[in-house]
């Protein structure tokens, strides 16, 4: 019986494969096979290759409706030959309904290099701007870049950009490779390409990147095989170019007969956005604070603004049409908490309230879409990822496992301040020193011998010129704060009470120092920190900050750095100048008349208390009771202002202008304002000498304008 089972269960076995040989034979018949053939490649293969462009514009303007236009145009901006020669042109990133005046300016500031202007406006999808781009401008290309159209695709194709840039390809930005994109490619002579994108599929011979530690890779050895050295780094972040999605909102509207200004945050709003707005003629000013009492007394009144003003919007003259308050603050936890409003003067606001998916909030929105043209036109690295950020969330937990809800920054939620120093250092100091270490040589960096092997890091790097561009606002790339006793962050003393100086703008001492710093100690923001081999906090490399309201103004920004020439070509007194405004601010220390009357002060406690009553002689107790250095002439602003006249601005060969103290206001007194302060009242009247008032503020002195709106540089 089994034998029999056994027999029947072969020939169905057998039909079965019989059937599937002619299905698999069909197959062969009916498939038909593509020009297309794909296959890995490796970095080394593709450095090989370059495109070729042609009919280049003067510039390149786009919108910033879409942070892929940017990666799209800078191929075509900035490209490089097979000898490493290269093209550079503006590119702009611009609001088509609303341009920025940085923006209009700079336009008409570089006006000379020509006005054929190539415009992405928007009106397009990004995958169909990048086919238009490619066949406009490309004679023919032996790779491309493939980015896929989603946030994924960008975090990969915004690092992979300068390369594209280097071996002059065109950048195609698509959901899939259909044969709207396989018709350009085939056109340009496409055969190889490299993808950035979780899943859409190569064309030809294929380099994919999964990592921005891959892309930093090749990014490496093609800049090295292609210049002989790199001297220029940009840091970014990706997810500035994508705001949270918003769930929710309400809207709430004060007039200025509004008995009381306070609005609550729904309670289901784990991360809530709070926007105020308000115009008025007068120059308003607003604190925003919770209603709670379990917090710090000044939170009480500043969590969300700490007195902002509103700023002016003036017209072409230069006059005031309005004044304008605009204010975004993100709060994490604080769902159902009331905040009270509190304005400067009678005004009207709108307060929005908007549910946010999560909390990396960028303040200055867009400006990663910036990064690869600001890399290339420097022949530098890129480097960025999602992680850099650091905001309040639901996994942060202070020292005693408690979350920590209120401002999503730190500074003014003193428990984030040091998890954002731990955070900057694990996860974005450590991974750009590997980066710093490959540059090197490959320099080790294991743990087991990190002392050993960041002196031999640092020893490299002090000795080169070497720059390091962070392209991004605190919330994407955060600034290290240091530890400050005049305005302290935590409880400083021990005593168990958050002594932060959240009045002040919020406690500590921000800073972008531990980007150029190799061999920081380890998890010290003390006011006295240290390096391993420096007795003070050492940059062995430069670093600066783009910054600006959004893209816009940093594409102003940077195309005023990168075309400086050009724009001050033509200005020949006003390059060569350099002004110096030193106010009394760096003069401090406690006179020794004021120590002598205040030690005699304190023995007659009586006569004090006495005098503190009299007008007449209030002031000189108030004088005598004050804590901590005076401003007192010492020197020190004479001597700090006559050093960079001679060490700085007249050893790069400058005319330097110095304004000291009062000399360095905007503009002086003339004599008929003179008279008029005389005669204000009757201490001027009988007091006030109008020779000692012109030597010091009289238009014959002062020269603050002149050399501001006079000078090149200018340190003041």
């Amino acid at each position: 019986m089994g034998d029999k089972t056994m027999k029947k269960n072969d020939k169905l076995i057998v039909v079965l494969g019989v059937l599937c040989l002619v299905l698999a034979s069909f197959g062969i018949l009916f498939y038909a096979p593509t020009d297309e053939k794909v296959s890995i490649m490796n970095a080394d293969e593709l450095f090989a290759m370059h495109g070729s462009v042609m009919d280049m514009p003067d510039a390149i303007t786009v919108s910033d409706e879409c942070p892929f236009y940017a990666l799209i145009a800078t191929p075509l901006a900035v490209h490089y030959d097979v000898e490493g020669e290269g093209e550079v042109i503006p590119l702009y990133i611009e609001n088509m309904e609303d341009p920025s005046d940085a923006v209009t300016k700079v336009k008409y500031q570089l006006r000379g290099l020509g006005d054929n202007e190539y415009i992405i406006d928007g009106s397009k999808t990004a995958k169909e701007v990048s086919l238009d781009v490619a066949k406009e401008f490309w004679e023919s290309s032996e790779a491309a870049l493939l980015i896929e159209d989603s946030k994924s695709g960008y975090n990969l194709g915004l690092i992979a950009t300068p390369i594209a840039s280097y071996l002059s390809m065109p950048v195609i930005v698509t959901d899939e490779v259909d044969s709207e994109v396989t018709e350009v490619l085939t056109d340009l002579g496409v055969k190889n390409t490299m993808v950035c994108g979780e899943n859409i599929e190569g064309y030809g011979n294929v380099l994919r990147f999964e990592t921005v530690e891959e892309i930093v890779d090749a990014q490496i050895d093609l800049l090295m095989e292609k210049f002989g050295d790199i001297n220029y780094l940009t840091l970014t972040n990706p997810a500035d170019a994508f705001t949270p999605k918003v769930l929710d909102s309400v809207e709430k509207h004060f007039g200025s007969s509004s008995e009381e200004w306070s609005f609550a945050i729904p309670n289901d709003y784990k991360y809530a956005l709070v926007t105020i707005e308000s115009t008025s003629d007068e120059a308003v000013s607003f604190t925003i604070g919770a209603d709670l009492e379990d917090i710090h007394e000044e939170l009480q009144s500043v969590e969300l603004t700490d007195g902002d003003r509103a700023m002016p919007q003036r017209d072409s003259k230069g006059n005031i049409l309005e004044y304008h308050f605009y204010r975004e603050s993100v709060v994490y936890g604080r769902g159902g908490v009331t905040y009270n409003i509190y304005g400067s003067t009678d005004s009207s606001a709108i307060v929005t309230i908007e549910k946010l998916e999560n909390p990396v909030y960028p303040m200055m929105k867009g400006l990663s879409t910036l990064a690869p043209y600001l890399t290339v036109c420097h022949q530098g690295l890129l480097f960025g990822k999602e992680d850099f950020a650091f905001t309040a969330n639901d996994d942060l937990r202070n020292e005693n496992g408690e979350k920590m809800p209120g401002f999503y920054m730190p500074r003014f939620n003193a428990d984030l301040t040091t998890l954002s120093n731990k955070h900057i250092y694990d996860n974005i100091h450590v991974p750009l020193n590997n980066v710093l270490a490959k540059i090197a040589g490959d320099i080790p960096l294991q743990e087991a011998t990190y002392t050993r092997d960041i002196k031999s890091l640092r020893s490299y790097f002090d000795n080169k010129d070497f720059s390091i561009a962070l392209v991004g606002d605190p919330t994407v790339l955060p600034q290290y704060t240091y530890q400050n006793h005049m305005e302290p962050f935590g409880d400083i003393d021990g005593d168990g009470i958050d002594d932060t100086a959240y009045g002040m703008g919020g406690g500590g001492t921000p800073s972008d120092v531990i980007y150029g710093n190799i061999d920081p100690v380890k998890y010290d923001w003390s006011n006295k920190a240290q390096d391993i081999y420096t007795n003070l906090p050492h940059m062995e490399n430069v670093v600066g900050r783009i910054v600006g309201w959004d893209a816009q103004d940093a594409s102003a920004l940077i195309l005023r750095s990168v075309f400086y020439d050009g724009i001050i070509e033509n200005l020949d007194e006003w390059k060569d100048n350099f002004g110096i405004l030193i106010g009394d601010g760096v003069d401090h220390q406690k006179p020794w008349l004021r120590l002598k009357l205040e030690n005699a002060l304190h023995l007659f406690t009586a006569i004090k208390n006495v005098a503190s009553k009299i007008p007449a002689t209030a002031p000189l107790v108030h004088f005598m009771d004050s804590n901590g250095p005076w401003k007192h002439e010492t020197g020190a602003s004479k001597i700090s202002g006559l050093r960079i006249k001679d060490k700085t601005a007249e050893a790069m060969g400058f005319e330097a202008n110095f304004a000291l103290n009062s000399e360095g206001m905007i503009d002086g007194y003339s004599e008929s304002e003179l008279d008029d302060l005389k005669s204000k009242n009757i201490i001027s009247k009988l007091f006030m000498k109008k020779g000692d008032r012109r030597s010091l503020i009289g238009d014959n002195v002062v020269h603050g304008r002149e050399y501001m709106e006079g000078s090149n540089y200018i340190i003041a």
